[in-house]
């Protein structure tokens, strides 16, 4: 896969000057490459990783063409993605650090411009959750809090959520800080996520359903009772089914319920 990459990569280093014939065929051998699993563990086997990950960023830097760029983040998140499952202490290894070094000016480059954001930021997202684990804390935090702007959009709506999921994940099941500084931050995350009132980000739609259902399950699997508190009560409405006025369908809000 290398040596024939490594070809192709010659023929699509032009900017402006991409051969058609060449990109298409880039395209479908980088997404043959989704069926490789690298694995964390034994070393020997991580070593190699860290190779064949450091080869592939190397490419996914110099690489010019939509078409090519695009394949290379999907490759490259589904990769990525066992890895950010099981991997832990081999993340703070130097080479390893290399890869997200590599990758990670390209994909801020990337994200600077909307038309990329669709791709650039889930990338971006899995390589903050394999990512070393002093760069992890600084940057995780920062990076959802942008997608502010995204989950107001429905047609973004979604892949928003999913990353969030993913760096709240990282956060709660292989980082560790204070209970206050933690509860802090996920007060911000379900600020940001479970908006009170009629402009709720909410649906039953299932691509926006689904990852609002998994992060309450991610949150409240280690923080109960702030979850009850703080996220299920409120969709719930509780507060007006304790008052003991008469209510009235108006106060049934079957979305957030």
């Amino acid at each position: 896969f290398l040596h024939d990459l490594d070809v192709l990569q010659t023929a699509l280093n032009y900017k402006g000057h991409t051969n058609q014939d060449h990109e298409g065929k880039a395209v479908l051998l980088i997404h043959s490459m989704r069926w490789l699993r690298v694995k964390s563990q034994p070393e020997d086997a991580w070593e190699m990783s860290c190779e064949l990950l450091r080869s592939l960023a190397k490419f996914f830097v110099a690489i010019h063409g939509h078409p090519v760029k695009y394949a290379y983040c999907q490759l490259l998140e589904a990769l990525l993605l066992p890895i950010a499952e099981k991997a832990d202490l081999e993340l703070n290894v130097p080479k390893w650090r290399d890869v997200i070094d590599t990758l990670r000016p390209r994909l801020n480059q990337l994200l600077m411009k909307p038309k990329h954001w669709h791709n650039a930021f889930p990338l971006m997202s899995v390589i903050l959750c394999v990512a070393p684990l002093d760069l992890f804390t600084t940057q995780w935090l920062q990076l959802v809090l942008t997608s502010q702007a995204r989950l107001k959009e429905r047609t973004t709506r979604a892949t928003a959520l999913k990353a969030i999921c993913r760096l709240v994940w990282r956060y709660l099941y292989r980082t560790t800080e204070a209970p206050n500084v933690t509860a802090k931050k996920l007060d911000d995350i379900i600020k940001l996520v479970f908006q009170p009132g009629k402009r709720s980000y909410l649906s039953t739609d299932e691509s926006i359903a689904e990852p609002l259902i998994q992060l309450i399950r991610i949150i409240g699997y280690k923080h109960q009772d702030l979850c009850f508190r703080t996220i299920i009560f409120p969709l719930m409405n509780a507060e007006s089914f304790l008052s003991g006025r008469e209510l009235k369908a108006d106060n049934l809000e079957p979305e957030r319920m």
